[in-house]
């Protein structure tokens, strides 16, 4: 993010501590901005569902597809040996439905590139408008000013764009032809293991609680919370006069 750098440099290098006001009042770009994170923080969690889920389910019938294959190849050919041509079909769906799984990831991708330029924008339209105070020392709610939201973002769009390229390589492995059937199922562990684990899954949770946390710290609470306060949990029992 080329064009933050020269606006961003003083925040990193102020020594000035950066005290959280619980009464700041909010701005268009403290809605705007809280709107995009929350899109983000979404597109994350439509990312997780496709590979924790669709991933490794079609991925799974892609292994179990080529494994009977190869198991009726090995019987001796004559009139009762069952065919292949099911199973065949079967492969060739779920090849197909794994590669939507990575054209969905990458469409993802792209959105979410699209949503780390957007939070450039608002830093860029928040500085001409409100000046180099409200960008660079002043926390957004909590602790966390404009410039260290837009920074954290470049990170978050590489995250997914490594981990779409490894789920990619993965992918090669489950469905060709030419791969072994311990290298395929390999191949299908090591997707389920980047769906809940790794350098991905662990930071983007880090950050994700940490953004959350400073979004919410100081609001105030939402007319459902209010109810839950007021309602008074019944015991069932009644006092003896």
């Amino acid at each position: 993010m080329s064009r933050l750098a020269s606006l961003s440099t003083p925040s990193r290098t102020s020594s000035t501590p950066l005290v959280p006001s619980p009464e700041t009042k909010e701005t268009t770009h403290h809605r705007m901005f809280r709107d995009l994170i929350q899109s983000i923080i979404s597109l994350i969690d439509q990312w997780d569902d496709l590979v924790s889920h669709d991933g490794p389910k079609y991925g799974k019938i892609c292994v179990d597809a080529r494994t009977s294959i190869e198991n009726i190849l090995q019987l001796e050919e004559n009139p009762d040996r069952p065919s292949i041509l099911p199973f065949l079909i079967q492969l060739r769906n779920s090849r197909s439905s794994l590669n939507d799984v990575l054209i969905k990831l990458d469409k993802s991708l792209g959105k979410l590139q699209s949503l780390v330029e957007v939070g450039e924008g608002l830093f860029i339209d928040a500085y001409s408008r409100e000046g180099v105070e409200f960008v660079l020392k002043t926390p957004m709610w909590m602790t966390w000013t404009m410039d260290r939201f837009v920074n954290s973002l470049p990170s978050i769009f590489t995250l997914h764009s490594i981990h779409l390229s490894k789920l990619r390589h993965l992918s090669q492995l489950i469905s060709s032809s030419e791969t072994t059937f311990d290298q395929s199922k390999l191949a299908l562990e090591q997707w389920q293991d980047l769906s809940r684990c790794g350098e991905r899954h662990d930071e983007v949770e880090e950050w994700r609680e940490l953004v959350e946390w400073e979004m919410t710290w100081g609001q105030p609470p939402s007319k459902t919370e209010e109810k839950e306060k007021l309602v008074t949990p019944k015991s069932g029992k009644k006092k003896g006069k």
